[in-house]
């Protein structure tokens, strides 16, 4: 991993963090991308200096904006000439339904269409790179996932926490197929992965006591952060999946998954709702680019 770009989303804490860190340890030029800049930079600070890495840069977004994630794709465009590997870590929940700049359901903003957008939108340097990688971060409960096609941003149905997760994270699978079936002539590998029960602090800025002293009491009986990213660097960084794709893993290995993420027309029909969200121009380059 030695000078490799890997960019990271939600690198600040937790699962993200330890990612980083593993991947700063093997040699590897981090780009951590990250919300809160005081968090993101004492993140910085401390995986330099527990590595005695220095090429670890900060990059800051907020990835429930579209806005603000094509600014990041310019600026990785501008810093670097490729990537080579991209982390989509970044996820929440929220108790109560909100909604981004956009309108739309922030659970399926930040946790699905991010992670797609900001996929699209670097794809060309990830085709620069001798062998790219997208490693997306998904969850188990994924298998609980159900997508109403005709109301994503729960505006017609009732708003409900694991409903709105667990949509997310199968859109997740179903993507990761999708794009996989895409990049098929590429030199770029795409694979899912749900990491353990993690303690992290996925929703704690729910403003919510109640909810806060749940995931608290659940805390103790998860795994920890730093166990819980060994399949993420696994995927990032070992040459026996260098050439695998399209797969979900846990644990290092590959694992069974909802069975919709291997129906063609949802994949088609989750890749046209995403790209209506897309710069179309964009779009047809990468059509072309794929078929290339």
């Amino acid at each position: 991993m030695k000078d490799k770009i890997c960019v990271i989303t939600g690198a600040n804490s937790g699962i993200g963090k330890e990612t980083a860190k593993a991947l700063a340890a093997m040699g590897a030029h981090i780009v951590m991308v990250c919300r809160n800049p005081q968090k993101g930079e004492a993140a910085r600070d401390e995986i330099i200096k527990l590595t005695g890495n220095k090429n670890i840069d900060l990059l800051m977004a907020d990835l429930s904006s579209l806005d603000a994630i094509r600014k990041l794709a310019e600026e990785l465009k501008t810093r670097y000439d490729h990537i080579d590997v991209l982390i989509h870590n970044a996820g929440t929940t929220f108790m109560s339904r909100q909604l981004s700049k956009e309108g739309h359901e922030m659970t399926f903003a930040v946790n699905y269409l991010a992670v797609y957008y900001l996929t699209i939108l670097t794809l060309h340097l990830l085709t620069k790179a001798p062998q790219g990688r997208i490693v997306i971060v998904s969850s188990a409960l994924e298998q609980m996932g159900k997508i109403d096609w005709d109301d994503i941003d729960f505006n017609n149905r009732s708003y409900n926490i694991i409903t709105a997760y667990s949509q997310s994270k199968l859109m997740l699978i179903i993507f990761t197929k999708e794009l996989a079936k895409r990049l098929k002539y590429t030199h770029i590998t795409v694979n899912a992965l749900h990491p353990g029960g993690v303690a992290t602090n996925l929703g704690i800025t729910n403003n919510n006591l109640f909810y806060k002293l749940i995931w608290k009491f659940i805390g103790w009986f998860m795994i920890s952060a730093k166990k819980g990213a060994e399949t993420s660097v696994y995927l990032a960084s070992s040459p026996d999946v260098s050439k695998t794709s399209g797969q979900y893993w846990s644990h290092k290995k590959i694992r069974k998954y909802n069975k919709l993420a291997d129906d063609p027309e949802a994949g088609q029909k989750l890749w046209d709702l995403s790209a209506s969200y897309a710069d179309i121009e964009f779009m047809n380059q990468f059509e072309k680019t794929e078929n290339a």
